[in-house]
């Protein structure tokens, strides 16, 4: 075993609760923190994930531990105990992780709603991606406090790092998600602003499905305000009169 493979092992114990308290201060001691950072993130993104991909409702809880370990017991109340000691198990997480990364990689992600899969690759509408983001219950894949992160993110998706200025006590950030729009590295902003629900999308200025997804279907009360600043396109989508929030977002030095 390498000591690569070492590490990762040592991560995966941590991350599935199978520490002693003495290894787990150890590990602690010694672990990179950002990569530790970053494995907690994706884990909790994949405990998302399952839990609103996954039900539970006509299945028989027999059959489900003959085939995830020879579990005897799974508790039953649906979508509670039973989907949280059932996700908890690492060869779920494993399956789980892999379904995940493949979806990513083809550019598919799943309707919390529906439990139906939908491309978020393609060139949409922005206007239109908003409704159905409202309609859903406008959540975000994640809520990014941490200022280094949130600059990471969006270097890497859409090649430069930004931070958030300082709101106003009228505006708040909800959060990040991947929607789509102008391209598969299109990186959407969920916030509030005078409590109206208001949509941030960023991407490079070059991706050449932008006319398309700027353009303001007919999508009643809603306004699509489209800036670009340093080789990015922001695009505010907004039942508000006016751009709230691209002004916050600045380029980190």
């Amino acid at each position: 075993m390498t000591s690569n493979e070492a590490d990762d092992l040592q991560m995966d114990r941590y991350l599935d609760g199978l520490m002693s308290t003495q290894e787990s201060a150890q590990f602690l001691k010694t672990v990179d923190k950002d990569l530790l950072q970053q494995a907690q993130d994706m884990q909790s993104q994949i405990d998302g994930s399952l839990k609103r991909m996954v039900s539970f409702e006509g299945f028989n809880k027999d059959d489900l531990a003959m085939q995830f370990g020879g579990a005897t017991e799974i508790a039953v109340e649906p979508g509670k105990q039973a989907a949280s000691g059932f996700l908890n198990k690492p060869s779920v997480r494993v399956a789980v992780a892999a379904a995940v990364l493949l979806a990513a990689s083809l550019g598919i992600w799943f309707n919390s709603g529906s439990g139906l899969i939908e491309p978020a690759t393609g060139v949409r509408s922005l206007a239109a991606v908003y409704t159905e983001k409202v309609d859903s219950g406008f959540e975000p894949y994640y809520f990014c406090d941490d200022d280094v992160r949130f600059a990471n993110t969006f270097e890497s998706r859409v090649g430069q790092a930004l931070v958030l200025a300082e709101l106003p006590a009228n505006a708040e950030m909800l959060g990040i998600s991947w929607l789509g729009g102008i391209s598969r590295n299109t990186t959407a902003m969920l916030c509030k602003v005078d409590e109206q629900k208001v949509v941030v999308f960023v991407d490079r200025s070059d991706e050449p499905g932008q006319s398309v997804a700027t353009v303001d279907v007919d999508q009643d009360g809603l306004n699509v305000f489209v800036v670009e600043k340093n080789g990015l396109v922001f695009c505010e989508v907004t039942p508000l009169e006016s751009p709230r929030m691209i002004e916050y977002f600045e380029f980190k030095n």
